[in-house]
C-alpha cells in the first residue's frame, strides 16, 4: 500500500509538471513550479482530513460530503461519491458543490497570491476592484484541478481518451489564465475575445468547432495554425496524434502540412490547442475556418506553410510564391500595417476589414465556394445561383480569384474547374494563369527596373481590357544567354557531312599553324592540342582559355526578336495591349546604348567575339575532349576525321 501511495504521488507530481512545462513560458517556469508545490501540500492535506483510501488503492470523497451532509440533517454514505466517480464528471455540478466549500477567505487570498505568482500580483500591487475575480479564476483553477487529478486518484496507470480530453482542457485554461493576467501575451487570442471563465468543460466538449494551436515559448509564437472540426477538439487532437507518431514511423500518411513541420522541428507536443467558436451547422466550418485563416495569415496553414518548409534535399527555403486574394478584407498591407502598429503599442482605428458588412460579403463568398465544391444537392443549387443573372460578372471574377487561395489543393481545384464551366454558360472570359514575363536581359544594371515601368504603362494603357481582379504581376524571369560551346564550337558541320575513308581529301594547314604557335601539341603529325596553347594576346585568349560552359550575350537583332515574341505572348496571355512598333523600337534603342556602354566598360565577352576567334582559325575543329567538360581543345581536320574513321 505505501508503494502505491508513492507511485501514485510520483505520478501526480509528473503529470503536474508536464502541464506546467506545455504551457508557461520560460520566464515563469519557476513560479509555476512554486504553485504546483503548494497545490499538492494542499492535496496533500486534504487528502488526510477529507478522503479515506479502499484497500484496492481507489479513493473517494468521504468525510467532506459526510459533514455537509449532516449539517443538512441527512446521512452520507458511498453513493453519492461512487455516483459521480462512475460519471467521470461529465459537467461541473458536483465538483462545485465540493469545491466551494472551501472559502478563499481573506487571510488565504494573498498568500495564494503570493505563492501562485511569486510576488508578481502582491497584496499591494493587486487592484481590490480584481480581487473577486481573481478568486473566480483560482476556484475554476481548482474545479479543473479535481478534474484532472480524479483519474489518477482512481487508477494511476489507466489512460484514456477522456483523460487526454481533460488534459487538453486545463492545458488551454491555464493559457487563458495566464492570458488574462497578462502573463503570456498573444495577438490571436486578444482577438479571440475568448475569457477564461467562458472556456468551460461543456465549452470544450462542443462539437462543429473552431480551434487555433499556439505556442508559448517567444521563439515559437509566431507559428499557429488554425482548423476545424465536426467533432470535439479532443477527438481530432487524437486523430492528429495518430498521424503524428505514423509520421514519426516513416509511414505514409495523408494530412496538413504542418505535421511535418512539428516532426521536423519536434515542437508537436509544446503547441496548445484552444477552441475559440463554435458553428451551429456543418457546412458552415470550411467558411469559417477559411475566414479567421484569411484574416491571420497562419504560417503553419497553407499556402503560408510553404514558406517555411524546405525541400528534401535543398539547403534553401523552397521558393513557392504565396496567391493573394487582393481583395480590400483581406489586403496584405492593411493587415500589416494593423500588426506593425499593434506591435508598438499605438491604438489601431477600426479599418475597413473590421466591417460588418465587408464580414458577411466574405462569409457569403467563401460559403458559396466551399457549396459548390461539394457534391449533391449544394453544388447544384451554388451553380444555379452563379448560373443566374442574379449575379453579376465582377463576383464571378473575384470568386475566381479567391477560389485560388482556399488552403486545399482538391478544392481548389475543383472550384476553378467548375467556375469555368460556369463562365462558360456565361460567354465570359476565362482567366489564365499568371505567368512572368520571360527573356534574355541586358548587361547594365537598370534595364530590369525599366522593364518593369515599360510593363507598368501597358497595363495603365490596358485598363479596359485587363479582367479584373486578375492583373498580372510585374514579374520578369531572366532566361541564360547562349554558352560559349553553343557558338564556337564546329564540329557538328564536320560530322553531318562526314563520309567514311574521307579524311584524305580534306585540308590540313598543320604545318603553317606549327611555325605560328609552336607550342601547340601533335599527334601522329597533326594538331591535337588544348586551345589554351595557342598563345593568343587580350579578349579571345582568354575565351579560348576559359571554360566552355560561361555564357556570352547574344547579338543585339535576337535579344530584340527573343524579347519582342515574349513581350507579345505574354501582353496577349493577359489582354494587355501590345505597344505601337515604333514606341518598342525606341525604348529599345534607348537600353542598347546601355548594354554597349556596359559591355565596353566591363569588358564582356559577347556571340561576335565568339564568332572572330572562329574565324581566326578556319580549317582547325574546336572541340571538348571527353571526361574533361568545359575545357577547350582544337583539331587538325583530317585528324578529327581520322578519329572518326577509328570509330
Amino acid at each position: 500500500m505505501f508503494k502505491f501511495m508513492m507511485v501514485q504521488r510520483m505520478l501526480m507530481m509528473m503529470v503536474m509538471l508536464m502541464v506546467m512545462v506545455m504551457v508557461m513560458t520560460k520566464t515563469t517556469m519557476m513560479t509555476m513550479m512554486m504553485m504546483m508545490m503548494k497545490m499538492m501540500i494542499v492535496i496533500k492535506t486534504m487528502k488526510k482530513k477529507m478522503m479515506i483510501t479502499d484497500g484496492d488503492g481507489s479513493t473517494i470523497v468521504r468525510r467532506l460530503y459526510m459533514k455537509t451532509k449532516r449539517q443538512d440533517g441527512q446521512t452520507g454514505d458511498r453513493t453519492w461519491c461512487s455516483g459521480v466517480l462512475a460519471t467521470k464528471m461529465k459537467n461541473d455540478k458536483e465538483v462545485k458543490d465540493w469545491i466551494s466549500k472551501l472559502k478563499l477567505t481573506k487571510a488565504h487570498r494573498p498568500s495564494l497570491t503570493i505563492k501562485l505568482f511569486c510576488g508578481e500580483y502582491q497584496s499591494g500591487r493587486f487592484p481590490s476592484s480584481n480581487k473577486n475575480h481573481f478568486s473566480r479564476h483560482i476556484l475554476c483553477l481548482a474545479i479543473g484541478a479535481a478534474k484532472f487529478f480524479e483519474v489518477f486518484f482512481r487508477n494511476p496507470m489507466e489512460w484514456g481518451s477522456w483523460a487526454m480530453d481533460v488534459a487538453l482542457w486545463q492545458r488551454g485554461l491555464f493559457l487563458l489564465l495566464t492570458h488574462a493576467f497578462v502573463i503570456f501575451q498573444s495577438d490571436i487570442l486578444s482577438q479571440c475575445h475568448l475569457r477564461p471563465e467562458q472556456y468551460t468543460w461543456e465549452f470544450f466538449q462542443r462539437s462543429n468547432c473552431v480551434y487555433v494551436r499556439v505556442f508559448t515559448s517567444p521563439f515559437l509564437k509566431r507559428h499557429t495554425y488554425v482548423g476545424s472540426t465536426t467533432g470535439t477538439l479532443g477527438a481530432r487532437e487524437r486523430t492528429r496524434l495518430g498521424k503524428y507518431r505514423q509520421l514519426a514511423r516513416s509511414q505514409h500518411v495523408v494530412g496538413e502540412l504542418a505535421l511535418w513541420w512539428y516532426l521536423k522541428t519536434d515542437t508537436y507536443h509544446l503547441a496548445v490547442p484552444i477552441v475559440f467558436m463554435h458553428c451551429p451547422l456543418k457546412r458552415c466550418l470550411h467558411a469559417v475556418e477559411q475566414f479567421w485563416i484569411q484574416f491571420w495569415r497562419p504560417t503553419l496553414n497553407a499556402p503560408f506553410i510553404n514558406q517555411i518548409l524546405r525541400g528534401k534535399h535543398s539547403l534553401r527555403t523552397a521558393a513557392v510564391r504565396v496567391t493573394a486574394t487582393r481583395r480590400h478584407l483581406f489586403s496584405f498591407r492593411l493587415h500589416r500595417r494593423y500588426r506593425q502598429m499593434a506591435k508598438k503599442g499605438y491604438a489601431v482605428q477600426p479599418g475597413p476589414f473590421r466591417d460588418a458588412s465587408i464580414v458577411k460579403a466574405a462569409m457569403f463568398s467563401l460559403q458559396v465556394l466551399f457549396d459548390l465544391a461539394a457534391e449533391g444537392l449544394q453544388s447544384f443549387l451554388a451553380a444555379k445561383l452563379l448560373r443566374s443573372g442574379h449575379v453579376d460578372d465582377l463576383l464571378i471574377y473575384q470568386l475566381y480569384r479567391l477560389g485560388c487561395s482556399l488552403g486545399d489543393p482538391h478544392i481548389e481545384t475543383t472550384v476553378r474547374k467548375r467556375l469555368r464551366k460556369i463562365m462558360a454558360f456565361r460567354n465570359m472570359t476565362v482567366p489564365s494563369e499568371p505567368s512572368s514575363l520571360c527573356i534574355r536581359g541586358l548587361g547594365h544594371a537598370s534595364f530590369a527596373a525599366d522593364t518593369r515601368a515599360l510593363m507598368r504603362t501597358l497595363l495603365k494603357d490596358s485598363h479596359a481590357t485587363v479582367l479584373p481582379f486578375h492583373v498580372p504581376k510585374l514579374l520578369i524571369t531572366f532566361k541564360a544567354h547562349p554558352k560559349v560551346k553553343d557558338v564556337l564550337f564546329n564540329f557538328k558541320e564536320l560530322v553531318e557531312g562526314w563520309e567514311p575513308h574521307g579524311a584524305d581529301s580534306l585540308p590540313c594547314d598543320c604545318q603553317n599553324l606549327r611555325e605560328q604557335f609552336p607550342y601547340l601539341d601533335l599527334s601522329d603529325g597533326h594538331i591535337a592540342s588544348p586551345a589554351s596553347k595557342l598563345g593568343i594576346p587580350g579578349l579571345l585568349g582568354d575565351i579560348a582559355s576559359s571554360s566552355a560552359n560561361n555564357q556570352v550575350f547574344a547579338s543585339v537583332s535576337s535579344l530584340f526578336g527573343g524579347f519582342r515574341a515574349s513581350l507579345h505572348r505574354w501582353c496577349k496571355k493577359h489582354h494587355v495591349r501590345f505597344p505601337a512598333e515604333e514606341v518598342l523600337k525606341i525604348w529599345w534603342a534607348n537600353q542598347v546604348q546601355h548594354h554597349a556602354d556596359f559591355v565596353c566598360s566591363a569588358r564582356k565577352w559577347t556571340v561576335v567575339d565568339v564568332l572572330h576567334l572562329q574565324s581566326l582559325f578556319p580549317t582547325l575543329v574546336w572541340h571538348i575532349r571527353d571526361h574533361q567538360a568545359g575545357h577547350i581543345h582544337v583539331f587538325c581536320r583530317k585528324k578529327y576525321a581520322m578519329m572518326l574513321d577509328a570509330r
